[in-house]
């Protein structure tokens, strides 16, 4: 018989539902506030893209300012390349800070810039990855009916390997896929 846990008391049930709204609360940004210049520069070589642009406070988000970069450099809508920005202070910390959701967040709520400051942005392109999605049997082997439960290379050569499907442990070379021996 398995053991039941009791059910939370009601100091869990509260701290778990203050935990959760937290986690729930939204970070707005003010629609007041205007706009801010952003200079794209790049990380590798350190030289400007295209001039400051004056982009709105509001909209100045992650996946706003990468459309915007992409666009600077001319890439169209299928070679668009996703970006990581971050930004270098003047001051003698050299402090590195990533933008990761939006500007405002970043640099302006913590005071680092203002409005009326020109943002200087470092971007690095970041890969692009596409997963494709792979079904249980990706290739057929001769003499199987059954799935393969395990395989295994051979330790002296990689042109062999062995696999197990059931109380058969038939071996197989790599290049032809060919059945070569059953113990």
């Amino acid at each position: 018989m398995a053991t039941l846990l009791p059910p939370p008391t009601k100091r869990q049930k509260v701290q778990t539902a203050e935990k959760a709204q937290q986690q729930q609360e939204i970070q707005t940004i003010p629609d007041n506030l205007g706009s801010v210049r952003v200079q794209f520069f790049d990380q590798a070589t350190g030289s400007a893209t295209g001039p400051a642009v004056s982009v709105p406070v509001a909209d100045a988000t992650v996946k706003n300012l990468e459309t915007l970069l992409n666009t600077l450099q001319g890439n169209e809508d299928d070679e668009r390349v996703p970006y990581r920005f971050a930004y270098q202070s003047d001051e003698k910390e050299n402090q590195t800070i990533d933008i990761l959701a939006d500007l405002y967040h970043s640099l302006l709520k913590p005071g680092l810039k203002t409005t009326e400051d020109t943002v200087p942005l470092y971007f690095t392109p970041q890969a692009v990855f596409r997963v494709k999605a792979v079904s249980r049997c990706s290739a057929a082997i001769a003499g199987h009916g059954e799935a393969i439960l395990a395989t295994s290379f051979s330790p002296i050569s990689l042109r062999l390997w062995f696999q197990g499907a059931g109380t058969r442990q038939p071996e197989f070379g790599t290049a032809t896929l060919a059945h070569r021996y059953t113990p």
